[in-house]
This record gives C-alpha cells, structure tokens and sequence, in this order.
C-alpha cells in the first residue's frame, strides 16, 4: 500500500493521542511494519542516539504518528535511535492517520523533495529534482533568468511531475555518468535534462542518442576540428575555467548550447563557434524530419506517421 492521496480521497482520520513509553522491541516493530518513508539520515539518527543517551528527550506535541493501518509515519529517526542505543523513551503516540497524508508532515528532520521521491520508490532520488527543475525552466521560461528558486515545486507536484518524465532516473545516472566523462567539469541535472528534452523533442530514443551524438563527445576520438561536438567540448571547459567551478548562472546558456551542437551534428554541419548569450532564445530542438546524422528505426517512422512519438 503507497502513500498517496489519490487512494484516500474522502475518508477523514480519525486521531488519538496517548502518552506512552516507547520500549527498543516496540520501536524495532514498527520500524519493520512500516511499508514507505524515506532514507535515514545518519546526522539526525545521531543526534537522537546522543539525546536519548543524555536523557535529553522531552514529551513535546510532537507525536509519532502511526497511521490507521499502524503503520509508522513519523519518527523512525528516534524509533531508530532507540533501537540503536537500548535505551527507551516516553513520547506522545498519534493514532489513526490518514496515510495519504503523510507527504505533508514536514517535523522533526525537514522531508525534502528527494525524500518524497525515494519513497514514492524513485531511483536516483537525489539528483531527479534537479532535473525536474531544470526541464519546467525550460518549458515554461526559456527566455527568462534561470534560477532553480523559481521553480517551487511540493511533495506532490515533484512526485507528480517525475511520473510525467519517462524514466526519469536514467537521465539521472546519464547526468552523472556525463560530468564523469568531461572529467569531472559541468553541471550534473544540466546534462541528464538535456538529455531528456533532445530525446523528447527530437523523437530519438534515448539510448541511440547517446551511442550516436554523446559518447564520441565524450571521447573526442575520430571527432574532425569542425565537428560541433568537439567546439562545444573546448568550449565547456572554457567556460567552467572561468566560472570557477560556479554552474547555476551556466545552467541556461549550457543547456542552449547543448541544443545548438546537437542540432549542428544532427543536420550534418560544421561549426566554427558555439555559444549562447545571456539574452538570446533558447533554441529549439530540431525537429525528427530534419535529422539526417540518425537514420530513423521502422517503429519511429510508424510513430512519426501517427502523429504521436
């Protein structure tokens, strides 16, 4: 069973409270019942071992909370910590949730969007939000600052946005696999949403975009001196040299010209420079009829026939 509110849309909760003392066996079963939360985190499980241990734990309004199934919805930090240490508690106990709540309980160690995504059982869960900010940017800014803080998206809209996004966490992996292959320069989330928005705009899969146009970037092997890949390469350690390592104010023109190399190579031409200044339009993908440097799969001409991709 998942925690999400689509599966609980009217009944309301029906709450109790009691005072109770929290023993180490009580503390290991609900932390075995429980069916979803998110990683721990060993700074918070840490402080919560030393409290306990200077018998610093106060009954506070701050409750476990226990859905109406019993399962534990908050506190496995310091159902943890009592396991950890032997040592048990007294606390406030919350009966009877809504378990579709549980998104919005924000007590105790913040629960961050990543946190809300590793337990909507999102792989990668670290890096997808940063992808997830970057490509609404795109969409829904491209010609405006870039700043991550524009986008503010809650629990349930990070959750709702990844299911949109196809396997979103191989665009993760190929973020990080990406910086790894430019020796360790650019932005991470930069690369695995470019990745993203070239598969979906263009109509090429994924993975033959990264066999035909990435990984000899990567590479630079057999790449001539008018290849757009290798001007853009030149130019990326260009500009991560003299940003000092700094890549938020790099993340738009990066992603610009990104686009302008693939479409460069996509249509088979040479290219003398690649940039993209601070005021210019974001450019657009080239469209899948364009495309001459891929030659197209029976499927995706069937896909492209329909009207649908």
């Amino acid at each position: 069973m998942s925690n999400h509110p689509e599966q609980y849309p009217t009944r309301k909760a029906n709450l109790t409270f009691t005072e109770e003392i929290v023993t180490p066996e009580r503390a290991a079963q609900w932390l075995m019942e429980q069916e979803h939360n998110r990683p721990m985190r060993k700074t918070a499980l840490k402080a919560w071992e030393k409290r306990l241990r200077e018998d610093d734990v106060k009954v506070t309004a701050q409750p476990l909370v226990l859905d109406w199934n019993g399962k534990l919805m908050n506190g496995q930090h310091r159902c943890q910590a009592c396991v950890n240490t032997g040592i048990p508690f007294q606390t406030v106990v919350a009966r009877g949730e809504n378990p579709a709540h549980f998104i919005y309980y924000d007590t105790g160690t913040p629960r961050y969007n990543s946190d809300h995504l590793a337990i909507a059982g999102i792989a990668n869960y670290r890096d997808v939000p940063g992808i997830l900010a970057i490509v609404r940017l795109f969409d829904e800014r491209p010609d405006k600052s870039w700043q991550r803080q524009a986008v503010k998206m809650d629990a349930g809209e990070s959750i709702h946005f990844a299911s949109l996004i196809p396997d979103v966490s191989q665009y993760a992996s190929f973020g990080a696999h990406a910086r790894h292959a430019f020796g360790k320069i650019g932005h991470q989330p930069v690369f695995g949403a470019t990745a993203y928005i070239l598969s979906r705009d263009s109509g090429y899969p994924h993975d033959m975009i990264v066999k035909k146009f990435w990984e000899p970037m990567f590479s630079g092997a057999g790449l001539d001196e008018g290849d757009p890949r290798l001007v853009f390469t030149k130019k990326l350690i260009r500009d991560y040299k003299a940003s000092q390592g700094s890549t938020t104010e790099m993340m738009r023109p990066w992603i610009g010209m990104l686009i302008k190399t693939f479409n460069k190579w996509a249509t088979q031409q040479d290219a003398k420079v690649i940039a993209m200044s601070e005021g210019e339009h974001m450019p657009s993908v080239v469209p899948f009829n364009k495309i001459t440097a891929m030659t197209p799969t029976p499927l995706m001409l069937a896909r492209a026939a329909g009207g649908s991709r």
